[in-house]
């Protein structure tokens, strides 16, 4: 197991695990650092509503 902030690195991993304050709000598997850069990010601010 591996703690980053980083996408370049969690790409490395055959599983990531997003958490906001402290639970599990979505997990991805096998992405490149810029899909993992964007779903962080939208992880981070939640879903983008019109």
């Amino acid at each position: 197991m591996m703690v980053t902030h980083e996408p370049r690195h969690a790409a490395w991993a055959d599983r990531v695990v997003f958490l906001r304050d402290g639970r599990m709000v979505d997990e991805s598997v096998s992405q490149d650092a810029g899909s993992l850069l964007v779903s962080a990010a939208t992880n981070a601010i939640g879903p983008v509503t019109e």
